[in-house]
């Protein structure tokens, strides 16, 4: 059954459905290009003068691809 018409209202239904995209090759391809351009947003900055405006920046660069869950 297709995960697009697929029941996923029970819990059982839903982790299943996570871990069936989760274990996905093209997961891993969204997580590289996602790292790609955090790194390319990261070197867009690197010439700015460092300040906590820029460091919040480069934090947040690193956040949105290092979180869990």
């Amino acid at each position: 059954m297709s995960l697009v018409d697929a029941d996923l209202s029970s819990d059982e239904a839903l982790a299943e459905a996570v871990a069936s995209v989760v274990a996905h090759p093209v997961t891993e391809q969204a997580w590289e290009v996602a790292r790609s351009w955090s790194a390319r947003a990261k070197e867009a900055i690197s010439d700015l003068p460092d300040s906590i405006v820029k460091q919040a920046l480069d934090s947040f660069a690193d956040a949105v691809v290092d979180r869990e869950g």
